[in-house]
């Protein structure tokens, strides 16, 4: 039986870790910037707070990657808040707290420390909690963000669920009749589902997108399976019903943290453009894209009484925004996904961008400059850096370069350590980004061993990994068989080590991965 205190959540499950982009505060700034919105003053000290933090990482991840920030985690579990806290003290983070409270108790508290946010994120809770606890969190941005501060709000939406509902609905009605943990439960509705498949019910056979998210679902770790669908509360909601509780706390939807859904050219199809464009509030306006897209999850970014950029100033603000190279195709695609289906750009836009960022960060106006020299209108700058971010080629980055990396690298090297316990902390605070970036298990098993050994060769560096794992029931993979150690298994490693020096090791160390 799952406790009170957990309002409906199961309890006896521990979430998956992660992290997301969006909450960066320089990529919350650059949603703001380029939607010609002041963000949060930059002439002091900023203070973050994340509503329902989890296990803490993503929140210790920001806090290691902006050591000029302090940074509050909330939530109710206190597993969650006993392990957030163990993180942050073995990386020697000291601009990060975690307080075990619910959002009521967090929303009265009289804690100075509770207060004065300039940036509130709550990411997959909104439409996973009781109304009484989506209250809550109204009434706390409402009395702890600042006027201008900004709300990031993400959540299961209406029209997309509509049609996947009804598999939450037997995931959920069959698990709470099962007996057993909640895996044991989750597995009774997963097999009512298999069952109605393979019989061809016609919820199945009459609605084309249901076995597609049955199979995705099957695929998923189990852990965010019992988090996402086995919770008392779970509710999608409609863009609108989010902007009228939202604005309860004074919040002004401002856009999508999802880059390219603020262009209905990227996110729209063409003979809708006009029609969507025309609706006379945001409200209906975002309502009609969401349609438009069949829209699932969104990602909103709210500010509390937006101050907007004149035109000029806001030129201003868009060229100054930095952005970094994180990831380079090859070959480099003509063809982009895109909301809308999939964009072309020419090689030569693309190159111009990525080519300059290729040696470190960069400006918007530097973007611009290699852009045109290059002989590219420079009305096709802006559209195009916005593809390669919402492709996670590159990303907003901070404006100071990649400033102070030591207290990255101190969270980096515990992060590389867990991975001699299991491949579970995947990311990588990165304090040129002020953000993180994924990583691959190889990857975070070869960076302690070349960073410490920066003359070994790497045959010998592929003995220490072997030496390293040696004992802790972890081995490197080759699809699903373990390399070993012999001839042929050293060498690969070592193969897989150059690869590592000549292409992730220099990214990471224009990202301030690497201290």
């Amino acid at each position: 039986m799952t406790p009170a205190w957990m309002s409906g959540y199961a309890g006896d499950v521990v979430y998956t870790l992660g992290f997301y982009r969006e909450l960066a505060p320089s990529f919350l700034s650059y949603i703001c910037a380029v939607n010609g919105i002041d963000g949060p003053a930059a002439n002091r000290r900023l203070r973050y707070c994340e509503l329902g933090c989890g296990r803490g990482y993503g929140t210790v991840l920001l806090a290691a990657a902006n050591p000029d920030i302090d940074f509050v985690g909330i939530d109710f579990n206190p597993a969650h808040v006993g392990e957030a806290r163990a993180l942050a003290t073995e990386a020697s983070l000291a601009n990060v707290t975690f307080h075990e409270l619910s959002f009521a108790d967090a929303a009265r508290a009289a804690d100075p420390e509770l207060a004065d946010f300039d940036i509130v994120a709550a990411h997959g809770v909104f439409s996973w909690v009781s109304e009484a606890v989506r209250r809550d969190i109204i009434t706390f941005l409402a009395a702890k963000l600042v006027p201008g501060g900004i709300a990031y709000v993400s959540y299961n939406c209406l029209p997309g669920w509509a049609a996947a509902a009804p598999i939450q609905h037997i995931l959920k009605e069959f698990a709470d009749r099962g007996t057993g943990d909640s895996f044991a439960r989750l597995d009774r509705g997963l097999a009512v589902l298999k069952e109605l498949t393979a019989k061809s019910a016609a919820y199945i056979t009459q609605n084309p997108t249901a076995k597609g998210r049955i199979d995705f679902v099957e695929k998923q770790d189990r852990a965010y399976l019992v988090g996402e669908y086995l919770n008392d509360h779970w509710q999608p909601i409609y863009v609108d019903q989010a902007f009228a509780a939202l604005a309860e706390a004074k919040l002004t939807f401002v856009a999508s943290a999802n880059i390219a859904e603020n262009r209905l050219a990227l996110c729209v199809p063409q003979d809708l453009i006009e029609y969507v464009n025309a609706m006379p509030d945001v409200a209906l306006h975002e309502l009609l894209k969401d349609y438009a897209l069949n829209k699932q999850f969104r990602r909103d970014v709210y500010v509390k009484g937006p101050r907007r950029l004149s035109g000029e100033e806001a030129r201003r603000r868009s060229r100054g925004l930095t952005f970094a190279l994180v990831a380079r195709p090859d070959p480099l695609p003509e063809k982009w996904p895109i909301p809308a289906g999939e964009a072309t750009i020419k090689p030569e836009i693309v190159h111009a961008i990525v080519d300059r960022l290729q040696d470190g960060p960069a400006t918007a106006a530097d973007l611009l400059a290699a852009a045109t020299a290059a002989g590219v209108s420079e009305a096709n700058v802006a559209p195009t850096t916005e593809i390669l971010v919402h492709a996670g080629i590159i990303m907003p980055a901070r404006g100071d370069g990649a400033g102070d990396a030591t207290a990255a690298w101190r969270l980096n090297q515990v992060v590389f350590d867990a991975a001699l316990h299991g491949d579970t902390h995947r990311y990588v605070a990165a304090s040129a980004l002020g953000s993180a970036i994924a990583t691959t298990y190889f990857e975070r098993l070869a960076a302690p061993l070349v960073c410490d050994n920066p003359q070994a060769d790497s045959e010998s560096v592929a003995s220490l990994m072997f030496d390293r794992l040696e004992g802790t029931g972890r081995v490197v993979r080759r699809g699903d068989k373990p390399i070993k150690r012999d001839a042929e298994g050293l060498a690969e490693i070592a193969r897989l080590v150059e690869t590592f020096r000549a292409q992730a090791l220099p990214l990471w160390r224009r990202l301030g991965v690497i201290g």
